[in-house]
């Protein structure tokens, strides 16, 4: 694996997001009805859907986020890969609108990843839709997500279901803990069908959020589908 060409893919996609995160531009058309959101993320392991996109490898990521009061919003979103089939970076890009009704949130967005590098640079369309609740002691969330053309594996539709809840700790420690447990289930047109499921534990400190977590799948031939751990570190600012 050509590492210098895969350090300088992933290095410019990264300072790309940030750099347009703080444009002069976009700083200054904030105001009372729109916000600008970045942050940065350092993980162990990029697990996406109970899948490693690094092969068990650190990855480096950033997102920037624009939205208004009206609930609609824009996210762009890179970081580093190695997937094992020549890419090495990702990009997603995002259009959506969060809304309430009835003590409900409920979220429904288009995305588009990109994968790059290796022989051929892939990339696919989702619809994603989700609602969920706070009631202060839980938080529960279930999505479904449906992709028309799943290139990333293998090509065909695929469609993800998920739910999860999160559960802050009653003890005061000095700062904000909580245990998310999440599981999914995503069905595939041209490949085997999988389930995966995850616990991770969550402190905020001050603007970093720290989460530690174990992470499994099942049901499908993927050759990076096994339980994993990972540890990340992500500055919101």
């Amino acid at each position: 694996m050509n590492m210098s060409g895969t350090t300088k893919t992933n290095t410019s996609l990264i300072l790309s997001v940030i750099i347009m995160a703080l444009s002069p531009q976009m700083v200054s058309a904030q105001d009372d009805d729109l916000s600008v959101d970045f942050d940065l993320n350092a993980t162990s392991d990029y697990i996406y859907r109970g899948i490693s996109r690094t092969g068990g490898d650190p990855a480096i990521q950033g997102s920037v986020e624009v939205s208004n009061d009206s609930g609609f919003y824009g996210r762009v979103f890179a970081s580093s890969l190695d997937n094992g089939l020549g890419q090495d970076a990702e990009t997603e890009f995002a259009l959506g609108y969060f809304g309430s009704a009835t003590n409900f949130d409920y979220e429904l967005s288009v995305a588009y990843d990109k994968f790059w590098g290796g022989p051929n640079d892939k990339g696919y369309a989702e619809i994603r839709s989700s609602i969920s609740r706070d009631m202060g002691f839980l938080y529960a969330r279930t999505g479904l997500n449906y992709a028309p053309d799943n290139r990333e594996f293998g090509g065909g539709s695929s469609l993800y279901g998920y739910g999860e809840i999160e559960v802050p700790f009653p003890i005061n420690i000095g700062i904000p803990l909580s245990m998310n447990v999440r599981t999914g289930y995503e069905a595939f047109e041209s490949i085997d069908n999988k389930w995966d499921w995850s616990v991770n534990l969550i402190a905020g400190i001050n603007d970093f959020v720290i989460s530690a977590g174990y992470h499994d799948v099942k049901g499908n031939t993927f050759f990076r589908g096994k339980s994993r751990f990972n540890l990340s570190v992500r500055y919101y600012f």
